[in-house]
């Protein structure tokens, strides 16, 4: 990556200091990891501070520079591997229309760089799912905005099957009715889209069968209604399971991803809990 200037904080057009959703950085639970702390270790709070190297315009990509810190300030050196990525980052538009699914690189002395592109002018929201060693898994969270007219608001399509190019996916939940902070299984059943055959191309994405985002629809988006969560262990080949408990009632999107012979399949579905 080109290493070019970066800004200062207070010429960034778009870093939101003072949203709501920026107090709720650091955050343990909902994210893709295994937590199992122990009464001995020392938890702590940890915060994402990120400086770009120009103004966000929409289209234009910039480069991203993310650093982790501690609750008094200093810097991460360490941190755990987790599905073959120290940092996975997730990127929603405060409508949920947009979703990206990016890996910054680490640096050292806790610093990640990545390159963004954001799509049209609006509101976008980052979520920074990573594990410091010795702790849980984390998720912190910032927003960036871009000037500009945003995309059309989507539409809530409530239909539980959809076709993406050759890949017919059919989402099953169980128990069928979702309630909030219930455990449930949301099974996805990916088939040709011609024939409705199983697929035989199906291949790990970041070491697991499949990966699920699901975020609920509030504003502004905040950490604590965001979920990262990886594949069951199961026999079924062509449908692919996860476990999920959603935290309250509401809308919230899902973002499956999958991969069909080294092209990722991203399918979004939107589902309403009680």
């Amino acid at each position: 990556m080109k290493r070019n200037r970066v800004l200062p904080l207070v010429l960034m057009l778009s870093v939101a200091w003072n949203n709501p959703a920026w107090t709720e950085e650091g955050h343990q639970g909902h994210s893709m990891h295994e937590h199992h702390a122990t009464p001995k270790m020392n938890l702590e709070q940890f915060l994402a501070k990120p400086s770009l190297s120009a103004a966000v315009e929409a289209k234009k990509p910039v480069d991203l520079t993310i650093e982790i810190t501690g609750n008094t300030g200093q810097q991460v050196e360490h941190f755990d591997i987790v599905h073959e990525k120290v940092m996975h980052l997730i990127v929603a538009s405060s409508d949920l229309h947009f979703f990206d699914h990016i890996h910054p690189e680490y640096q050292g002395k806790g610093k990640f760089t990545v390159q963004t592109v954001l799509p049209a002018g609006g509101s976008y929201s980052y979520f920074c799912d990573y594990k410091p060693s010795g702790q849980p898994g984390q998720v912190s969270m910032f927003t960036l905005d871009a000037p500009g007219t945003a995309l059309p608001a989507p539409v809530k399509a409530t239909t539980r099957s959809q076709v993406l190019g050759d890949t017919l996916v059919t989402l099953h939940t169980n128990p069928a009715g979702i309630k909030a902070n219930e455990e449930t299984i949301l099974g996805f059943t990916l088939q040709r889209a011609a024939d409705q055959s199983p697929l035989t191309d199906l291949q790990p994405y970041l070491g697991e069968m499949g990966h699920l985002v699901i975020i609920r629809e509030t504003k502004p988006l905040a950490v604590n209604d965001y979920i990262h969560t990886h594949a069951l262990q199961t026999d079924k080949k062509s449908t692919i399971q996860f476990m999920a408990v959603f935290p309250k009632a509401g809308w919230y999107k899902l973002f499956g991803q999958f991969n069909r012979g080294g092209e990722i399949v991203t399918v979004p579905f939107w589902v309403r809990i009680d």
